[in-house]
């Protein structure tokens, strides 16, 4: 069954059974302390310009800092909200309005979505091994596509599709 997604008129759709591929490997990922630090050290080394985005650009031992533990918290934070309520996409259009608006303030690029979506894929690989299923990394990955098209749409107006952002 495919349900709706990305908001009215989008042409966006996830499956029930992406939905929760998603939402069951979220909450795996969740109970591993290490999921922050593998996700965001593949994020970073794609895109060091990020540090300074987020402000870590002069923390020492960052995957074992404060600093980073918070930033991965706040991320987490805004990232299982909109996994736990993807299938009431409505109800997620202030945050995505927010977080597009912080996107934009952090300077964040396109390139930036599409790096974000890889760390996010190979983070789960590694941290979740055989459960990381085919099926899951493309529930995973088109979950991704899908918020980061309405996260890019809010930065940058238009449609903010047509970018292949978890290309190999």
């Amino acid at each position: 069954k495919k349900e709706q997604f990305g908001g009215s008129g989008s042409g966006h759709n996830l499956t029930s059974n992406q939905v929760r591929l998603v939402q069951s490997s979220w909450r795996m990922l969740q109970q591993d302390d290490q999921t922050g630090p593998v996700i965001f050290r593949a994020f970073f080394d794609m895109e060091p310009i990020a540090l300074e985005q987020f402000q870590l650009h002069n923390v020492r031992d960052l995957y074992n800092s404060y600093e980073l533990k918070r930033s991965v918290g706040k991320v987490f934070k805004a990232l299982g909200h909109i996994i736990n309520t993807v299938d009431n996409w409505e109800s997620l259009s202030p945050l995505i309005r927010k977080l597009g608006a912080l996107h934009n303030t952090k300077g964040v690029t396109l390139p930036q979505y599409a790096s974000f979506g890889k760390a996010i894929v190979m983070g789960a690989e590694e941290i979740l091994g055989d459960a990381m299923t085919s099926e899951t990394r493309r529930a995973w990955t088109e979950f991704y596509r899908v918020l980061s098209d309405a996260l890019k749409k809010e930065q940058f107006g238009g449609s903010g599709s047509g970018h292949n952002l978890t290309s190999n």
